[in-house]
């Protein structure tokens, strides 16, 4: 080949694997086990850039020789067979195959290697269905040191929120030992390291039923508990897994205030001020039964805590104007209020409610805008 050291012939060697392959399959293969075993960097990555087959005509034979393809330790290899993989599903008979095949990469840390795995799954190349606990939980432990789940446009969290219908407990348990590792990064100064957020969209609960996400959600409000302030990540996690704002799963947060002290509900009215929903306009009942079972200083800081979480607006470049997103949100307080008017128990709220000004945002804020000049 000239100069065997040379990646310029990479593209040349494909092209000529690609007819052989075309052409002669069976030669092909032999041909491609032979390169394999050599090594040479710029031939394996040629022939693994020759390994996709029409999903019609795909045999055992072409995935067993991917796989062996997948263990050589070159990202660009690994992608290359995982690529070859994502649309060769068509055939029930060859999933089992598929499957072993995409298990046995080792992702090690690298995020491309590990976007491209989870996109393997889907109706065209490995089918979730045949997926088990083992099986999730091996790839799981393959994501886990990704430092940032933002590759390939949040491919990671999508694939997570499709295995959250049949494995919420094991995608749970994932995301907190993303959060361990996180905190015990920044501990030592290491901040590269994203647990759970991505620009691109979080890991979605919606296909869990109530029940289930009840419990899901008690355990991260224990894990939240538990840990250290300001813990924004673990609040992050717990309205990501609450999801939507429904009763059977809110009531873990109102159960939670019963007999709690004054650091657990200091806690626990962070997590409302912080709420990405605005609970009072989402949810007037669930404030109603919070508010319930609270008394006194505790009660004021409750009430408190609804009423500055009614005024978190949206920020960044599409939230709209300014003005008019306040004048909204007013509106939409102002449409609100009959629900709690009409209880004599939620008097407080409501006046609390009434009595709200529209924050005034001093030049430099999130808003950019000038408070009234003096």
């Amino acid at each position: 080949m000239g100069d065997p050291e040379s990646l310029e012939l990479v593209n040349e060697l494909r092209t000529a694997l690609l007819a052989l392959q075309s052409a002669r399959p069976v030669e092909f293969r032999a041909r491609a086990r032979e390169i394999i075993a050599r090594g040479v960097l710029h031939e394996v990555i040629a022939a693994a850039g020759a390994l996709r087959v029409n999903a019609d005509n795909v045999t055992v034979d072409d995935i067993d020789l991917i796989e062996t393809y997948l263990v050589f330790p070159n990202s660009l290899v690994k992608r290359d067979c995982l690529h070859a993989i994502t649309y060769l599903g068509r055939k029930a008979e060859i999933q089992t195959a598929l499957l072993r095949a995409v298990l046995s990469v080792e992702v090690e840390g690298d995020a491309q290697v590990a976007a491209t795995l989870v996109g393997t799954f889907g109706p065209y190349g490995v089918w979730l269905t045949q997926l088990s606990e083992t099986d999730v939980s091996h790839i799981l432990t393959q994501l886990s040191t990704i430092e940032d789940l933002n590759t390939n446009q949040g491919a990671i969290p999508s694939f997570l929120s499709r295995l959250t219908d049949r494995f919420p407990d094991q995608v749970l348990e994932f995301l907190l030992h993303r959060l361990e590792i996180e905190d015990e990064r920044r501990a030592n100064g290491d901040w590269s390291f994203r647990g759970l957020d991505s620009p691109y969209g979080h890991v979605s609960f919606g296909a869990v039923e109530p029940g289930v996400r009840a419990r899901l959600v008690q355990t991260c409000l224990d894990r939240y508990l538990r840990t250290i302030p300001p813990a924004s990540s673990y609040r992050s996690l717990f309205w990501t897994v609450l999801g939507g704002l429904d009763d059977e799963v809110l009531s873990v947060l109102s159960r939670a205030t019963v007999g709690a002290d004054d650091e657990r509900m200091e806690k626990i009215l962070t997590l409302i001020r912080t709420s990405p929903g605005r609970l009072v306009l989402g949810d007037p009942e669930f404030v109603k039964q919070f508010l319930r079972n609270l008394s006194g200083e505790a009660r004021i800081k409750a009430v408190a805590a609804f009423v500055e979480n009614s005024y978190s607006l949206g920020s960044g470049r599409f939230a709209g104007a300014p003005g008019r997103m306040i004048e909204n949100n007013q509106n939409a307080i102002a449409s609100v209020l009959p629900a709690f008017q009409g209880d004599a128990d939620m008097q407080d709220i409501c006046a609390a409610l009434a009595a709200s000004e529209t924050p005034r945002y001093e030049f430099g804020s999130h808003f950019g805008l000038h408070g009234p000049a003096d």
